[in-house]
């Protein structure tokens, strides 16, 4: 078994799920050797028969999800399904929603720790990741890591989480606020700062922080969707191409 790239963690174990199906349930039950773990399979798309694998704990499992899953994957109805994401996406409450509704997971020891809270895990064949319902908003913060480390370091790493997510989310407006209408605030020293390297800038605050995230979101595609070799010559070339710009200027 290989390691998770997704979810790396310095401590825990090291093995994850494939795309094999029967490997990743015993995977799950070498974790959890219970008579009441029970696994109901169904096969969805008329064309690419897909087995999906629904796993509980039967008597700590609220019967109500296990009937609602039920219901769920038994009403889907498409051609093709080759992914847990697809499975997710028709068996969601709510559609139009930006926070995802399943937590996917490619690590055993997760869906392990999960169904010993009472939750339900679905397997989709020819996929490595494994949903994980129902959750919450936070249930995004954990890592596996929190179930290993002491409270006390657990904790402080799920507040930092918490605290970068906050950071991220409110310190682009909080400038562009600053910067445009609130600029009384800031101490003059910095003020004076902000106004001089604004000064060479055609774009406003505003527009400033759409193109920056914008670029970012298209380095971040371009890291993930060209081959590896490539992109390590363009990072070689873009660094050279930088040093020599500084020398000649």
């Amino acid at each position: 078994m290989e390691t998770s790239e997704t979810e790396t963690i310095l401590y825990g174990a090291k093995d994850s799920f494939t795309e094999q199906l029967e490997p990743n349930i015993t995977l799950i039950r070498r974790r959890l050797p219970i008579t009441e773990l029970k696994t109901e399979k169904y096969n969805v798309g008329s064309l690419s028969e897909t087995t999906v694998v629904l796993m509980y704990i039967d008597g700590l499992t609220n019967p109500e999800y296990i009937s609602i899953a039920r219901k769920k994957i038994s009403e889907i109805n498409f051609d093709l399904f080759f992914d847990s994401s697809q499975v997710a996406a028709f068996m969601e409450e709510h559609h139009h929603s930006i926070f995802p509704q399943f937590q996917q997971t490619d690590r055993p020891d997760v869906c392990a720790y999960s169904l010993g809270l009472g939750k339900l895990t679905i397997l989709v064949e020819n996929t490595p990741f494994v949903l994980i319902a129902p959750i919450t908003f936070f249930h995004l913060f954990q890592s596996p890591e929190d179930y290993i480390n002491r409270w006390p370091v657990a904790s402080f790493l799920r507040i930092i989480r918490y605290l970068s997510f906050f950071l991220s989310v409110t310190l682009i407006p909080f400038y562009v606020a600053l910067t445009t209408h609130h600029y009384q605030m800031i101490p003059l020293q910095i003020l004076f700062v902000i106004v001089e390297s604004r000064s060479k800038l055609p774009f406003t605050p505003f527009w400033e922080a759409i193109l920056m995230l914008t670029i970012l979101e298209i380095i971040k595609e371009a890291s993930l969707r060209m081959p590896t070799k490539s992109s390590q010559t363009l990072g070689v070339i873009g660094g050279y191409n930088k040093r020599e710009t500084k020398l000649k200027n």
